[in-house]
């Protein structure tokens, strides 16, 4: 009996450990079927859920994590929506700060009441680095509202990124963010200098 018991036990640790390693294969997008979706200037496409909507424009997309296109301002606010835009020449100014100037200027065009912003930190988007930061705040409505923006510079270009949803969809969904960041493909050449010139905060 204690023999079983000893290979009971070898048995589960390897099982858990394939769990795992399946579940960050997966990733937050839980083995959906996925569509690819390019921005209108060719720079990059991204892998997201089948049942996500898009609007693909000169210069930004838009994704909205649902399964239909908002009718309104409202339905856009309380849906999962991220916005990508890109610039087709990058400044010269270090990312990390132009990263907050940006949330700031967000925050002032768009009338919010209140805002939070975290430190920008370093990440990898594509596989190239950039930086990031957590805002949470409410809107000129006075909607509680929370997301993630990133900036990141590659091929003489540059790309804002802002998730942002409503606090309690937010707290669900925050994952996927981070998994679209894996499943970007960019379609130019970028070396690491490239890509990280005057990211130091």
């Amino acid at each position: 009996m204690e023999v079983f018991k000893k290979m009971r036990r070898k048995l589960i640790a390897p099982v858990i450990a394939l769990l795992a390693a399946l579940t960050l294969l997966t990733g937050c997008f839980g083995g959906q079927d996925l569509q690819s979706v390019s921005d209108a200037g060719g720079l990059f496409h991204v892998r997201v859920p089948d049942d996500w909507q898009a609007n693909a424009q000169p210069q930004v997309l838009i994704l909205y994590g649902d399964d239909k296109l908002p009718g309104s301002e409202q339905e856009a606010f309380e849906q999962l929506s991220i916005g990508m835009f890109v610039a087709s020449q990058a400044s010269s100014d270090p990312v990390g700060p132009k990263l907050t100037a940006l949330m700031d200027a967000r925050a002032k065009g768009r009338g919010w009441k209140s805002k939070q912003v975290s430190k920008p930190a370093e990440i990898s988007i594509g596989g190239r680095p950039g930086f990031a930061l957590d805002v949470s705040g409410t809107d000129a409505q006075g909607r509680e509202f929370a997301g993630r923006a990133a900036l990141v510079r590659t091929g003489g270009s540059e790309v804002l990124v802002f998730a942002v949803a409503p606090q309690d969809t937010w707290d669900k969904r925050a994952d996927e963010v981070e998994t679209l960041f894996t499943e970007w493909y960019w379609h130019t050449g970028g070396s690491a200098t490239e890509a990280s010139a005057a990211v130091k905060p």
